[in-house]
């Protein structure tokens, strides 16, 4: 049976000049339905439920008031038994997707605001369990531990990293450790008969890393200590490698692979899922840690990662005691000790969990993140509260009829919350679906070698997780309507006269307090966001000492022994020489170390100070051919360059940059004799290059020229350097062209422009700042349809109240001027209640903004203004409709 159309005819004969609301007969259509089935529940046949129905529905329409201004409060009916209980929920359930279905337009609106912000909560998550959270690989895992030393008032900033010295003297003498190794990871180039070189990870390890991470061959075997200490070349693949390079052959083991020239044996295979320290590792190699004093007299200083498993009962704090303890007992590194940690000091070993240390360059920004997308949350939660309480002022009617025909405060309730929470519900699905895809786009997005990106996936928790946030959404939303129904008046309602009588002004408040709230949170992702922009530009713009356009680079791995030093040398001058023939290229040379590159390369003596004393110094020390200088655009400050003449025979002859002058030769650099080796002259001077983070220090440098050091070239990687007339990509299939001639074995690598290398550099500050500037956009939208919503609802409600003030005489002026001041005013707090915060919270964003102030004027002026200035264009369309308000029709409304 058709209950709409019955409701809708009896109304109609009760009131004739009153057409029917949609939304009451929509309600007393559910509750016939209801009664009609618990009737038929009873025993009764059709026809006589159908008349018991009927008798109800008459009993409802005669309760209603005779005419539009009737007072009284109707008659009200008791509950069918069928909306109590579990049956009664399955009636709201239903009833709230038809309400969904009769208006899409708000369905679609709030799902979608509250979806976006589930799935940035949700992917933002599944990125901190993945990474910081989830347990590492390997067995026991809290318990690993990684070692680094350092001295004593260093500020250098070093990569965790332990010396032979102080491995050697701890290695068997460790009461917090179970098991301690060492390990140094390296690209290198890999040669299979029959296949092109490939340059691949492999990592020297020392035999103790296999048990430390309980770790077990299965072919083969692992290499043992005694390998390690033998001249035996062996390697243990990984699984992966062992599948892709050699199709799974069961006896892999006695094959031979050759690594930089130098043949390994194959003696086993990594259990499956095994890696260490990473995954793209494709084997392991036995390193063998060479003692600090040499046969000679000399010293041998040997740099690497350690690892240990920490004892059962011991802590990190005790690890770190223990490990300096045994390096200030260790055979003291004089001025190679000094040259590599820059200081003198004694030394200090400190053990970090490994989670911890892998993880602890991308914590914070990882938790600013997550901060930030719980305050998108909270906007978008608010948003749709503001929604949901002008809707709810809407149905007004609608819950006074329910009252009227025996639904209590609770019932009606309960009712507005299903309606908010299967809303959240849904949108938690499609939100949850969405973060699924953004996370699957996570290794595109996020830079290369974040770490443990690996590990994260969208598993059952976080998605749980998602699904709770959006449930929580849910019951958020419809906590203003809830409480707004347990204030209605149902004869006000009924007779269209409010909600809440005496108690409107507080409905006014609330959506005002909410909007305040959205501005403030607002304000506070753009200042987050603006600082995070500002300080990406500051460090992308900065003056870095040198031209990185129109540059490309690349390194030229040329390990022994197929290559020695004049077999390079004679690679790299034909090279040069061919490239300078070609009319795109400018100029082209060779460096040990290309700035922003990690193969840093140090020098320590001592000389004569201006005073007459003695200074220890310590610079970075690049090897160059003299066209470099052109090549990079370095600027020149006094002096000369190196030439073409400065050869071997020739005097020696280097060039230093303006900090090496200003701190070591007290400003009068020219003609000073350094003591590297020998005596070497300086000749000029260079302006600093900034090759790391903009707001360091700049390194003090020396540039020696390749051709006096030897007759061939000793670095194994050369890095070469082309300044070309256009787009320097265009030149990369030339250059492996001429590679290939002059060397057919060398696997050319990391072909890149210096703008590529610099924006890889600025990799995660650029993520970090475009995922905030994208929250608080995502903010600053809400706010202002929201603001917008607010202030048209506003207008609406009191199209009586401005037309009474236009009759006695107030300009139109004056009410667009009144609607614009409670847009202003709410916007004023909001900014208020965001800025003081934000002022203090500043200090937490010290490790990541670099280059400008953490309260940088122009951030916390712009983003308040930027946010004003949204919220009038936001209040500028209602202010106008006040202001053209036709008097006679909002007297008459």
């Amino acid at each position: 049976m058709d209950w709409n159309a019955e409701v809708r005819a009896a109304l109609a004969r009760r009131h004739p000049q009153v057409p029917p609301d949609e939304d009451v007969v929509e309600e007393l259509a559910q509750h016939a339905e209801t009664s009609f089935h618990a009737a038929r529940g009873e025993g009764l046949d059709e026809e006589a439920a159908a008349a018991r129905v009927g008798a109800l529905i008459a009993g409802w329409s005669a309760a209603m008031p005779a005419t539009p201004r009737a007072a009284g409060r109707p008659a009200a009916a008791p509950p069918p038994a069928a909306s109590r209980g579990l049956g009664g929920l399955a009636l709201d359930l239903r009833y709230a997707l038809r309400q969904l279905r009769r208006h899409p337009g708000f369905a679609l609106a709030a799902g979608a605001t509250t979806a976006l912000g589930i799935a940035a909560a949700t992917t933002i998550v599944g990125l901190i369990w993945g990474v910081l959270l989830q347990p590492l690989p390997w067995p026991d895992a809290e318990r690993l531990v990684q070692l680094s030393e350092t001295r004593q008032g260093s500020t250098r900033l070093l990569p965790p990293l332990l010396t032979n010295a102080t491995y050697l003297t701890w290695q068997d003498r460790h009461r917090t450790l179970d098991t301690l190794a060492a390990y140094s990871s390296h690209i290198v180039t890999l040669a299979l008969p029959g296949a092109e070189p490939q340059r691949v990870r492999v990592v020297e390890a020392t035999a103790s890393l296999f048990p430390l991470v309980s770790a077990r061959a299965q072919l083969g075997s692992l290499f043992t200590a005694e390998e390690e200490r033998s001249a035996r070349t062996v390697a243990v693949l990984s699984a992966d490698s062992w599948r892709r390079r050699f199709g799974g052959d069961p006896g892999v083991a006695g094959r031979t692979i050759t690594l930089d020239g130098t043949a390994y044996t194959v003696i086993g295979v990594a259990p499956n899922g095994f890696s260490f320290p990473r995954r793209d590792v494709e084997a392991w190699v036995p390193l063998r840690v060479p003692p600090v004093n040499t046969p000679g007299g000399g010293q041998a200083v040997a740099l690497f990662s350690g690892v240990g498993r920490l004892a059962a009962g011991a802590t990190a704090v005790q690890a770190t005691a223990e490990g300096t303890t045994r390096a200030r007992a260790a055979t003291p590194l004089g001025m190679a000790g000094l040259a590599i940690f820059g200081s003198e000091g004694p030394a200090a070993v400190t053990a970090q969990p490994l989670l911890d240390a892998l993880t602890g360059e991308v914590r914070p920004a990882l938790l600013l993140l997550l901060a930030a997308v719980l305050l998108l949350v909270a906007t978008a939660v608010g948003n749709i509260a503001g929604m949901q309480l002008a809707r709810a002022v809407a149905r007004r009617r609608e819950i006074a009829i329910r009252a009227a025909v025996g639904a209590g405060a609770g019932r009606i309730a309960r009712q507005l919350l299903v309606e908010n929470v299967v809303l959240g519900l849904l949108s938690g699905v499609a939100g949850v679906g969405l973060a699924a895809a953004l996370v699957r786009l996570l290794p595109r997005l996020l830079p290369r070698g974040f770490p443990r990106l690996a590990e994260v996936t969208l598993d059952a928790r976080v998605a749980a997780l998602g699904m709770l946030l959006a449930l929580v959404a849910g019951l958020a939303c419809g906590l203003f309507p809830v409480a707004l129904a347990y204030r209605t008046r149902l004869a006000a309602a009924l007779l269209g006269e409010g909600m809440w009588g005496r108690r409107r002004l507080s409905a006014s408040h609330a959506r005002s307090l909410v909007m305040g709230v959205q501005v403030a949170i607002a304000v506070l992702l753009l200042i987050a966001a603006g600082l995070l922009a500002r300080s990406f530009a500051a460090r992308l713009h900065a003056d870095r000492g040198f031209e990185p356009r129109h540059l490309l680079t690349a390194t030229l791995p040329m390990p022994g022994p197929e290559f020695d030093g004049t077999r390079r040398r004679a690679v790299v001058d034909t090279l040069l020489a061919r490239l300078r023939t070609l009319p795109e290229v400018e100029e082209a040379a060779v460096t040990s170390v290309l700035p922003l590159g990690t193969n840093e390369s140090v020098a320590g003596f001592t000389m004569q100070s201006a005073g007459g004393g003695t200074v220890q110094v310590q610079a970075a020390l690049r090897e160059v051919t003299p066209a470099y200088f052109r090549a990079l655009g370095l600027r020149l400050v006094a002096g000369r360059l190196l030439a073409a003449t400065d050869v071997a025979g020739a005097p020696r002859a280097v060039v230093v940059s303006r900090s090496f002058a200003n701190t070591f030769l007290a400003g009068r650099p020219l003609r000073a004799m350094l003591p590297i080796d020998e005596s070497w002259q300086v000749v000029g001077v260079v302006d600093d290059v900034r090759a790391s983070a903009v707001t360091d220090a700049p390194r003090p440098e020396i540039y020696v020229p390749i051709a006096q050091l030897t007759d061939g070239l000793e670095h194994d990687q050369p890095q070469l350097v082309v300044r070309t007339a256009g787009d320097p990509a265009a030149l990369v299939p030339t250059l492996r062209a001429l590679v290939r001639q002059q060397a057919p074995t060398v696997a050319i690598e990391s072909i890149l422009t210096m703008e590529e290398r610099l924006a890889g550099s600025l990799a995660q500050p650029r993520l970090y700042a475009l995922l905030l500037a994208a929250f608080a956009a995502f903010a600053l939208l809400v706010t202002a349809v929201g603001l917008f919503a607010v202030l048209s609802y506003t207008v609406a409600q009191r199209t009586r109240d401005l037309g009474v003030r236009s009759a006695l005489g107030a300009t139109p002026a004056l009410l667009g001027r009144e609607v614009l001041r409670q847009c202003l005013l709410v916007t004023g707090c909001g900014l208020v209640a965001g800025v003081v915060p934000a002022l203090a919270l500043a200090r937490w964003l010290d490790s990541l903004v670099l280059g400008i102030s953490v309260r940088d004027p122009l951030t916390f002026v712009g983003a308040p203004l930027l946010l004003l200035l949204v919220a009038l264009l936001s209040g500028l369309l209602p202010a106008l409709r006040a202001a053209r308000l036709d008097v006679v029709r909002a007297l008459g409304a």
